[in-house]
């Protein structure tokens, strides 16, 4: 029974802050919805292959990507690992311009006059998105977490 405690002990430390939990549950998400991305792009690789100006890699291959590099972020914010709060900032910055370079360069129609209104918007949202990031990895709660689990 000691073990099972400590086990568990080891993947939930002791007063993780609620903005940790939520940024790693956010960053899970994530990784969760481009898992979807790369199955359902294998999965429908003939389709999508037929649709004009969709390409079926490019889906695979960032889904992968971002798969791959929420997976092991999402379970060291969890953990308290030391170099989750700068890893986690590059992974919501490199998040950001893969989605901004994805809406501008890969989206079929990024210049539409609908899109365009809806740019200011988005443009806030992402601002926001990130302080808010910002502040859930340094508030004065998280840095003693990420402290304590050194």
């Amino acid at each position: 029974m000691v073990e099972i405690y400590e086990t568990v002990s080891e993947v939930a430390p002791a007063n993780r802050p609620r903005s940790v939990t939520l940024l790693a549950l956010g960053v899970l998400t994530i990784a969760s919805v481009n898992i979807l991305r790369l199955v359902q792009a294998v999965k429908l690789w003939d389709f999508l292959a037929g649709l004009p100006g969709v390409m079926p890699l490019y889906i695979a291959l960032t889904g992968l990507a971002w798969m791959c590099a929420g997976l092991p972020l999402a379970l060291a914010l969890w953990r308290g690992k030391r170099g989750a709060p700068r890893a986690a900032m590059l992974f919501a910055l490199g998040y950001t311009l893969y989605h901004w370079l994805d809406r501008v360069f890969v989206a079929s129609r990024p210049l539409t006059p609908t899109s365009t209104y809806t740019w200011p918007f988005q443009t806030v949202v992402t601002i926001v998105l990130l302080i808010l990031v910002y502040w859930m990895l340094t508030n004065r709660k998280a840095r003693a977490f990420f402290r304590r689990n050194e």
